[in-house]
This record gives C-alpha cells, sequence and structure tokens, in this order.
C-alpha cells in the first residue's frame, strides 16, 4: 500500500471524509480515526520537543491526545479539497495540530515565552479559522442534553460528570477551579480530555439519546 505523503491525500480518504461530512458515517469516522490519529499524536508529541519553550510545562500523554482528537475533529469537519490551492488533509491536520499547540502553550505561558513570528501566525491562523477546539461544545448543542451525557461521565468519573454540568452552566473555569479546588491547568487538562470522552462516544449529535 503506497505511503500518503505530506503534499497528496488519497482517493480512500477524500472519500471518507466526504462520507462522513455528509452524512456523519461511523465507518468513515473510524477508518479516518485509525488511519490518521496515531501518527497525528506522535507527530504533536514531537512538535512538542521540538519548542524550547515547551519543556517548560508538564505534558501527558493523555492531554496530547485530547488535543490531537480535537484537531482531528476539526479538520475532519472542515476539510475542503476542492480549492486548487488546498493543502493536502495530513498537511492540513498537522497545520491544525501546531495551532493547537501554540493555543496551549499562550494559554499556558500568556505568550511570555513564544516568539512573535509564532504569535502573529497564531492570531492570523485563529481569525482564518472557521472553528477551534473551545467551539467544540457548542457546535455540537449538548448543552439540550447536559443530563444525558453527565450520567455517561458518572460512569468515568464523579468529578467529570460534575465539571461538565457547571461548564454547561456557564460558570466561568475560574469559579469551576473554586467549586473543585483544582488549579486551571488542572481543570484545562480535564475539560480537554471530558470533550474527547463525550465526542468518542457521541460522534453526531442524533447519537445523543
Amino acid at each position: 500500500m503506497k505511503r500518503e505523503s505530506m503534499n497528496e491525500t488519497s482517493q480512500a480518504t477524500l472519500e471518507n471524509i466526504k462520507k462522513f461530512q455528509l452524512n456523519k458515517d461511523q465507518e468513515a469516522f473510524n477508518f479516518l480515526l485509525s488511519k490518521y490519529f496515531p501518527a497525528t499524536c506522535k507527530y504533536a508529541s514531537k512538535f512538542l520537543s521540538s519548542n524550547v519553550y515547551s519543556n517548560l510545562v508538564s505534558w501527558s500523554f493523555q492531554e496530547v491526545e485530547s488535543y490531537v482528537f480535537l484537531a482531528f475533529w476539526k479538520a475532519i469537519n472542515n476539510y475542503k479539497s476542492e480549492s486548487e490551492s488546498s493543502l493536502s488533509f495530513k498537511n492540513y491536520l498537522y497545520q491544525l495540530v501546531k495551532f493547537e499547540t501554540l493555543h496551549e502553550l499562550k494559554k499556558n505561558f500568556s505568550w511570555q515565552f513564544i516568539s512573535k513570528a509564532h504569535q502573529r501566525w497564531c492570531k492570523e491562523d485563529e481569525n482564518n479559522t472557521t472553528k477551534n477546539s473551545s467551539d467544540v461544545f457548542n457546535d455540537l448543542s449538548f448543552r439540550d442534553k447536559v443530563q444525558i451525557i453527565k450520567k455517561f461521565l458518572e460512569e468515568k468519573n464523579e468529578t467529570y460528570a460534575l465539571i461538565w454540568e457547571l461548564k454547561a452552566s456557564g460558570i466561568k473555569s475560574s469559579e469551576v477551579c473554586k467549586k473543585l479546588n483544582v488549579s486551571s491547568s488542572e481543570l484545562k487538562s480535564r475539560w480537554q480530555y471530558i470533550k474527547k470522552l463525550v465526542l468518542d462516544k457521541y460522534p453526531s449529535l442524533h447519537e445523543i439519546a
């Protein structure tokens, strides 16, 4: 089987992206996830380790997995191949991972250790992007089905369910931290993982019932 390059997208990938975008096809989603997710996690870890300011943060692989999944989710929902100037899907996904990585570092350090060039690139990319990972919760309209998701999360971890309920109620992160007696970095990491659990369980809205 020919290995897909950074500049080309295989026909099978394009067909499965189309199936998922049109019908939220579960088989198509699983195909794309198994093909791209493991390698993209490795890429994200490598990209993190190549940035000198990243060693100032204690990263867990679980946390990297969570934001890579959100980048993957955004990629399969928004990728368009029609434009002659469009990136390959793999390249597009990796660019999103770079953005998410820098976005996480930006939030940790308030831009303190990030170069001006990276700041500018990240801000421009954010302006040109339709959605970012923090929008997933709202875009999927999960708020109407909070209790269903809360019950699902209670089976995993009661704290996850409580965080979900508080966030769904519109309570600010600073207030959630106070209520649960956790740091902002702990809350951020857990919230990312919660969103990954929810999207794994309910890849499309109609499945929440």
